[in-house]
């Protein structure tokens, strides 16, 4: 006789240990997450906090430039020459060195200029000019004021040794910031160049440039209206006298301003 084989007692599907394991997994995983998410969001402030601190400490004093020294043998005055450098309080990283040497560069008996900067905890800069030698120095009962080779102008505060000594009898001094004209600037540059050089001068609105030759004349001089307009006129200037000392005749004044017209009075 056959029989069926019996059954397990018990029940033998597993399904509600299945849901109660996979229940424990979710909410393990829920927790995972909520704790990395926290960490994310810690880390996040942490590095927003610390750019906002590092960006307050980069633009803050610390880069900017506190301490400006000049190594200076012009008569431009010292704060004169940091103040037109710019450089003041500027920030170390952000400062255009080449553009601060350009504007010292520009000043009136400046020849050239070098800006170097460091920074060890706070940021310092040393400037350095090369002095233009002075060509003309001016002096009126309003003042003194020289100019270089380039015929820049600049206020004379100390004694000034330039080649050429010009006294103003008339009219005004040349204006500080203004370049002086070229026929004005000419002349200076050749005057200084001839042998002997004529080193005192004399400057009146209405003649221009004169000396007082050793001869006991003036000699008005005008402009160079181009180059090499003074040394024709010097020479045009001795032939004149040396046409009238022949004659017997010692002038008071030569004056050669005009190509085409020199003349002289007693």
């Amino acid at each position: 006789m056959n029989r069926e084989p019996r059954r397990p007692r018990g029940r033998t599907s597993s399904g509600p240990a299945l849901r109660r394991s996979t229940g424990a997994t979710v909410r393990r995983r829920r927790r995972t997450l909520l704790r990395v998410g926290v960490q994310r969001w810690l880390l996040l402030l942490v590095a927003v906090v610390g750019l906002i601190v590092a960006g307050t400490w980069y633009s803050g004093p610390a880069w900017r430039i506190a301490e400006v020294s000049v190594i200076n043998r012009s008569a431009i005055p010292t704060d004169q020459i940091i103040g037109v450098s710019g450089l003041q309080d500027q920030h170390y990283q952000l400062v255009d060195l080449h553009a601060a040497a350009e504007r010292i560069d520009d000043l009136p008996g400046v020849d050239g200029a070098t800006v170097n900067c460091r920074w060890f905890g706070r940021a310092v800069c040393t400037i350095a000019v090369l002095p233009a030698p002075p060509l003309a120095r001016w002096q009126s009962a309003g003042g003194s004021v020289w100019n270089d080779a380039e015929g820049k102008v600049q206020l004379a505060l100390q004694p000034v040794d330039a080649r050429l000594q010009i006294v103003v009898e008339s009219g005004q001094l040349p204006p500080l910031g203004i370049d002086l004209e070229k026929p004005l600037l000419l002349a200076l540059q050749e005057s200084a160049a001839v042998e002997p050089p004529l080193r005192r001068l004399a400057w009146s609105a209405e003649y221009g440039l004169m000396y007082d030759d050793p001869g006991g004349f003036r000699v008005r001089l005008g402009v160079a209206e181009r180059p090499g307009a003074i040394y024709e006129k010097l020479r045009r200037a001795r032939l004149l006298v040396d046409t009238l000392a022949t004659r017997g005749v010692r002038p008071r004044v030569v004056d050669v301003r005009f190509e085409n017209a020199p003349f002289y009075s007693q």
